[in-house]
C-alpha cells in the first residue's frame, strides 16, 4: 500500500506539472487545442469550446502543411498567404473541424507574421462553452 501511495503521488506530480506547462509560441509549444473538444453531429464532426471563451482571446494555435489541393473544391483546407496566390493548407489540433459560416463566424484563423506555417485561431466575439465554433474564412466571403 505505501509504494502505491508513493507511486500515485509521484503521478499526480507529474500530471500537475505537464498541465501547468501550456504555453503559447513564445515558449515553444507549437500545438495547443486545450480549450477545443471535437464531437460529432449528424454525420460530420464539430469543433466546440471546452470552456468559455471571451472576445480577443485565442481559442487555439497550430502548425498547417501546404497541400497542392484547390480549397474550392475541398472543406477540409484554408487559405494560406504565401507569394502564390492560390495557396491551400490543412491545420492541426481541430481547426479543420471548424464550420465555415462568414456570417455568423466565432473565430478567426491568423497566420503567424514569421511565415513559419504556424497559427493561430482568435475569438471574434464572446463563445460560450460547449458552442460549435465558426470560423471567418476569407475564401468565402
Amino acid at each position: 500500500l505505501k509504494s502505491g501511495v508513493s507511486k500515485m503521488k509521484r503521478l499526480n506530480h507529474l500530471g500537475g506539472r505537464l498541465r501547468s506547462r501550456r504555453a503559447p509560441f513564445s515558449r515553444g509549444y507549437l500545438v495547443d487545442c486545450s480549450k477545443v473538444y471535437v464531437s460529432r453531429q449528424s454525420d460530420t464532426f464539430v469543433s466546440r469550446a471546452a470552456c468559455r471563451i471571451r472576445a480577443g482571446e485565442q481559442v487555439e494555435q497550430g502548425v498547417v502543411r501546404i497541400l497542392p489541393v484547390d480549397g474550392k473544391q475541398c472543406s477540409l483546407v484554408h487559405p494560406w498567404p504565401t507569394s502564390s496566390s492560390s495557396t491551400w493548407a490543412s491545420g492541426s489540433g481541430c481547426v479543420q473541424f471548424y464550420t465555415s459560416k462568414p456570417s455568423e463566424a466565432s473565430a478567426r484563423l491568423v497566420p503567424s507574421a514569421d511565415e513559419a506555417g504556424r497559427f493561430e485561431v482568435l475569438a471574434l466575439r464572446d463563445i460560450e462553452a460547449h458552442e460549435e465554433l465558426t470560423l471567418l474564412d476569407e475564401s468565402l466571403s
